[in-house]
């Protein structure tokens, strides 16, 4: 059994936050003044250069588009990235709150045996291969998006995503360069958005992996009843004083772990 004095959400999303703090959406804790003007510097260049200035390309192209088609293919890339931001506001809005929900020591969280460890070590290791699963499956989908150009005889020699720019594209070497960025744009929106989603998903693992050792405890009160009762018809009437105190005490221990789940 593992010898520990605290547990974190954190461990449960540990990916998905890396991954959201390299992306300029999550501020790491316990930075100084400088640290946090820097990294707010860093979250603002990485995200106008790979977000909004895409977005406000696909803008212009909306405008100015007016086949249904084209418009069509423009708003599936243009609502994820916008949707991406609709999802991080509230984290930008409330990061003290968020550090305190992924950092805080949750003792009750606990397990407080080998059987309770194992069923936390497998949720933590099932929730790290979901988002590793997700992650691969979403970049590779972008770069099957971005390699269109390539492999569609139609769409030879034109940009992965429709957008409009205030200058000629179809020359070198700004055609590279917006391809190059075009990609990164779109690999960036597919991590966010799939970091995003599975953080949640991690929350919800992090409850579920609670509900089940809520589970396995109230069983041990089950496994101790039987073990220590020798009439079954009397199995709820605890006549020594030890079977009180120690029925009271894993009931105790219940009651906490359903409590800590709720919050």
């Amino acid at each position: 059994m593992e010898s520990r004095d605290s547990l974190q959400i954190y461990e449960y999303v540990k990916i998905n936050i890396s991954i959201l703090k390299s992306f300029g959406f999550v501020e790491p804790r316990n930075l100084s003044k400088i640290q946090r003007i820097s990294y707010k510097l860093y979250s603002f260049i990485i995200t106008w250069t790979f977000c909004y200035i895409h977005l406000l390309t696909e803008i212009a192209e909306l405008c100015l588009q007016t086949e249904v088609e084209k418009i069509t293919v423009i708003l599936y890339i243009f609502l994820s990235q916008a949707l991406l931001l609709v999802k991080v506001f509230p984290i930008w809005q409330n990061m003290k709150k968020f550090h305190d929900l992924i950092y805080k020591d949750r003792r009750d969280f606990l397990p407080t045996n080998n059987e309770q460890w194992g069923i936390f070590n497998s949720c933590v290791l099932f929730q790290r291969k979901l988002s590793i699963i997700f992650l691969v499956m979403g970049i590779w989908a972008s770069m099957a998006l971005s390699s269109f150009p390539f492999v569609d005889p139609d769409r030879e020699g034109e940009l992965p995503l429709s957008a409009w720019y205030p200058f000629r594209t179809d020359v070198e070497p700004y055609r590279q360069i917006i391809f190059v960025h075009q990609i990164f744009c779109i690999t960036y929106t597919a991590v966010s958005d799939i970091s995003l989603d599975c953080f949640l998903s991690g929350l919800l693992i992090a409850v579920a992996n609670q509900l089940s050792l809520l589970k396995c405890e109230i069983s041990n009160i089950k496994d101790y009843l039987d073990k220590n009762t020798s009439n079954k018809e009397q199995d709820v009437a605890v006549r020594t004083d030890e079977m009180k105190t120690e029925l009271r005490r894993q009931l105790i221990k219940c009651i906490q772990r359903h409590r800590s789940a709720l919050k």
